[in-house]
């Protein structure tokens, strides 16, 4: 058994579609269909971002496949805004959102700087007459 195949157990656990889990971990609509018909591994990052969003799955048994696909909880509870308990449409706007607010603040760093642009050939213009 592959990592892949150990991830699609993961997916199949977790009853969420093929999609909805994709876009959970950030990866594009048929993600793991193309790792599939490469017959390639994931990298560190996708394990890492499963590991991160479904904490109760176990990392070294996606990767390696030694112990049990389910790590027994540290805290006795995992995270409770899990994942698989949104829907698709709360799980998009949220991905929507995260990229609005980075666009925003790149907006802003711009701004900013035209304006530091505009102030300084301002002052220029001044000390020049």
């Amino acid at each position: 058994m592959t990592a892949v195949d150990r991830i699609l157990e993961v997916l199949k656990d977790t009853g969420l579609s093929t999609r909805k889990f994709e876009l959970s971990i950030d990866k594009t609509s048929g993600y793991l269909n193309s790792l599939i018909k490469r017959n390639s591994s994931p990298s560190v990052d996708v394990v890492s971002k499963i590991i991160e969003v479904y904490p109760e799955y176990s990392g070294e048994w996606i990767v390696t496949g030694v112990g049990s696909m389910i790590r027994k909880p540290s805290s006795g509870k995992f995270h409770s805004d899990h994942p698989k308990d949104l829907s698709i449409d709360e799980i998009i706007n949220s991905k929507i959102e995260s990229k609005l607010s980075d666009l925003k603040k790149s907006l802003i760093q711009v701004i900013l700087s035209e304006i530091d642009q505009e102030i300084s050939a301002a002052k220029n213009s001044v000390a020049d007459r």
